[in-house]
C-alpha cells in the first residue's frame, strides 16, 4: 500500500488487518506500536510502546489502552516472552495476533512509527498541548518539565513520551503519558 508515503514519513507502516470489515464511520480498533530505535526496519525492532486505540467517529470518542512493553505473554507459535518481542519474531502480523490474543479485542489495523515519525506527527499538528501531571526530571530521556499545561514541540513531546526514570510508576506512567499525547494530538485534528 502507498500509505506510508501518503503520510509524509509519519508512519512506517499502516495496514488494515481484517480485510472483511468495512471501515468507515464505524468504530475501529487499530494497534499502535512505536519502535524502540531510530533507523531500524520495523521487522528488526522491538516495540517500545504498544497501545490499542479505539476510535468511534460516530460518537466522537477515542479510548486508549496501553500495554506494558515488558509484559510476559504467550506469543502465538513462539512460546512466552515479553510482548514487544512479537514484532521482532513475526513482524506486525504477529504483533497484532499477540495483542488480539492477550486483549480479546479484534484489531482492524496496525500503525508502526518510530521516533522520527512521531516527531513529524507533532510538527504536522503544530505541537501538542498537554497537561504535565507531575514534575519530571529524567536526564536519560531529556525530559525536564514542571506540572501544568504545556505546548510541546517535537523534541519536548518525544522526551515526555520517553520519560520513565523520574515518573511515579516507571513504564506504567510512561505508557499513560504516551496516551495523553495521543489524545492531545487527536484533539487537534
Amino acid at each position: 500500500s502507498g500509505l506510508p508515503e501518503r503520510y509524509g514519513g509519519i508512519v512506517e507502516e499502516m495496514r488494515l488487518v481484517n480485510r472483511q470489515k468495512r471501515v468507515s464511520r464505524k468504530a475501529v480498533n487499530p494497534v499502535l506500536a512505536w519502535l524502540d530505535r531510530v533507523g531500524r526496519a520495523a521487522v528488526n525492532a522491538r516495540a517500545d510502546s504498544i497501545h490499542i486505540v479505539g476510535v468511534n467517529p460516530r460518537l466522537g470518542v477515542v479510548s486508549i489502552l496501553g500495554i506494558p512493553r515488558d509484559s510476559w505473554v504467550p506469543i502465538p507459535g513462539s512460546g512466552t516472552s515479553k510482548i514487544n518481542a512479537a514484532l521482532v519474531r513475526g513482524g506486525p502480523q504477529l504483533m497484532v495476533r499477540t495483542v488480539e490474543q492477550v486483549s480479546g479485542i479484534q484489531m482492524d489495523a496496525f500503525v508502526l512509527t518510530g521516533f522520527v515519525g512521531f516527531e513529524r506527527l507533532v510538527d504536522a499538528v503544530g505541537g501538542i498541548d498537554v497537561r504535565i501531571p507531575y514534575a519530571i526530571d529524567d536526564a536519560a530521556a531529556g525530559a525536564h518539565f514542571r506540572p501544568g499545561p504545556e505546548h510541546l514541540n517535537r523534541n519536548e513531546a518525544l522526551a515526555f513520551s520517553r520519560a520513565r526514570h523520574d515518573v511515579p510508576a516507571g513504564d506504567f506512567s510512561r505508557s499513560l503519558n504516551q496516551g495523553r499525547l495521543m489524545i492531545a494530538a487527536l484533539a487537534t485534528l
